[in-house]
């Protein structure tokens, strides 16, 4: 009896630990748009909220919104497979520029937040023009065709403290 015990509590802690990380890899893939890798909307606010009633209270923080130029046309004349390399290869780039603190997401079809925070928030102009600067440069990797690609870049930077969704209204 103490053998079979042992036996069915040790399959209970196996498929409980199974079930734990099956949930956690859900909870993961939640937060994660899956083209680009990058955060979605939920994922961003589930990074935010432990930090934003400070970061509110504090005004250190910026948000950088970014929206593909024309997107709809490279999808219309290049299809739909070229328009989703053009959001990997931008996901990639803007990961290159931001700084390892600075949240960047997929909030929309075309559309990307970089939300900065602490002391560098007030650099969020020169980081959102160097976003700009290297996404112009950008080149697809071929055979894919090379196809100009531009963003039109906005930045709000909380002078006093201001919520996180009036930054992005902003």
């Amino acid at each position: 009896n103490v053998d079979l015990s042992t036996w069915y509590l040790f399959n209970f802690c196996m498929l409980m630990l199974a079930s734990f990380r099956a949930a956690e890899a859900l909870r993961q893939t939640a937060m994660l748009d899956p083209l680009t890798g990058t955060l979605n909307r939920r994922g961003l606010f589930a990074r935010l909220d432990p930090d934003l009633e400070r970061l509110t209270r504090d005004a250190q923080l910026a948000v950088i919104a970014l929206d593909l130029d024309h997107f709809k046309r490279i999808n219309d004349r290049r299809g739909h497979g070229v328009g989703d390399l053009v959001l990997q290869k931008l996901s990639d780039t803007v990961n290159e520029c931001v700084r390892e603190g600075d949240l960047f997401a997929r909030v929309g079809g075309e559309e990307f937040l970089v939300v900065v925070t602490g002391p560098d928030a007030a650099g969020a102009p020169l980081l959102a023009e160097r976003i700009r600067a290297a996404v112009a440069a950008m080149r697809l990797s071929p055979p894919a065709p090379q196809v100009a690609v531009t963003t039109s870049v906005g930045v709000c930077v909380s002078a006093r403290p201001m919520p996180l969704s009036m930054l992005m209204r902003c």
